[in-house]
């Protein structure tokens, strides 16, 4: 049935809620407004299916008319009603069960994306100082040193190295080759004046 006649047979109240159910209309309803248009066009349907029943036994004579008016011979008009109202709602149904089912596969696609691995700790600000001065106290006169990694889990090991660095520097510098050869020279020097004095002494006599 087409609009025009469709308007013909209802009120406006009754119209708008077979508009709202067109394929050009329907698509921009909300699930909430769906489900109102199902309630009504349910409700305008059943009242139609009643007033249609009531036409057919006034028509056979099985039923008083109504106050003020003669017996329905014709229920077209209403048959026709209960028509639009049914395919109106089917309309609103068919809307409702789509969006259910988009959204639960939108859910399920969810649900089966792979979660995002944790991010790696990364050393602190502080550690990284802390190793570096520390490093840098143990390399001392052995020269420059390449600084190794030194990651935030091990900042006490580092701070034990750090308290231990002094003695480890002492005891490098007595083994450098410039403490040996002034070791020699004084002994050299030492051994020299020996002889001066002997000769001295001899000499004397």
């Amino acid at each position: 049935m087409n609009a025009s006649k469709a308007r013909s047979l209802t009120t406006k109240s009754e119209y708008e809620v077979i508009r709202r159910a067109a394929p050009t209309n329907i698509g921009e309803l909300s699930e909430k407004q769906l489900r109102a248009g199902v309630a009504q066009a349910r409700k305008l349907r059943d009242k139609f299916k009643t007033l249609a029943d009531r036409q057919r036994r006034e028509a056979r004579g099985k039923a008083e008319p109504r106050k003020g008016k003669g017996p329905a011979d014709n229920n077209q008009n209403t048959l026709a009603k209960i028509t639009l109202f049914e395919q109106a709602m089917e309309r609103y149904q068919a809307k409702l069960e789509k969006l259910a089912a988009k959204v639960k596969a939108e859910a399920k696609a969810k649900a089966a994306k792979p979660a995002r691995p944790a991010a790696k700790k990364r050393p602190s600000a502080i550690a990284k100082k802390v190793a570096a001065r520390v490093l840098a106290g143990v390399s001392g006169a052995a020269g420059p040193a390449t600084p190794a990694p030194v990651s935030a889990t091990n900042t006490s090991l580092v701070a034990r190295s750090a308290a231990a660095a002094p003695g480890r520097k002492k005891n490098v510098l007595a083994a450098t080759p410039s403490a040996r050869i002034r070791g020699h020279s004084i002994g050299a020097q030492a051994r020299a004046q020996a002889k001066r004095d002997n000769r001295g002494a001899r000499g004397g006599r």
